[in-house]
């Protein structure tokens, strides 16, 4: 399960976006997450979600919320999955402890089922 904050400058341009083509095709899940509110504060033109889908690929879910980010990876995630979360953030203050906790809690649990 693959999860990509575009968090830098450069990565938030509607220009720039067209290079991130194919970036995420082979991971078997694949999450991209940006940050309106960052596109604000760097005074950036918004983002439409669909436009960043298409420059990523049909099997790319684009989410704009730290919410969304944690629920993609609460839903997917499965016993002996790996988690690569790339970013230059933190996903809009994701707790990495907090959350490795609830996925392990989460994986242990199922595994009792």
């Amino acid at each position: 399960i693959a999860c990509m904050e575009l968090h830098t400058f450069s990565s938030l341009q509607k220009d720039f976006l067209p290079q991130y083509s194919g970036a995420m095709d082979t991971a078997d899940m694949a999450m991209v997450y940006y940050s309106p509110d960052v596109l604000k504060h760097k005074r950036l033109p918004e983002l439409d979600p669909n436009f960043v889908q298409e420059q990523f690929g049909s099997g790319v879910q684009v989410v704009t919320t730290s919410d969304d980010v944690l629920s993609f990876i609460q839903g997917n995630i499965q016993k002996d999955d790996v988690l690569l979360l790339m970013s230059s953030g933190n996903f809009d203050g994701v707790d990495y402890d907090v959350l490795a906790d609830q996925l392990l809690q989460k994986i242990r649990s199922s595994s009792l089922e």
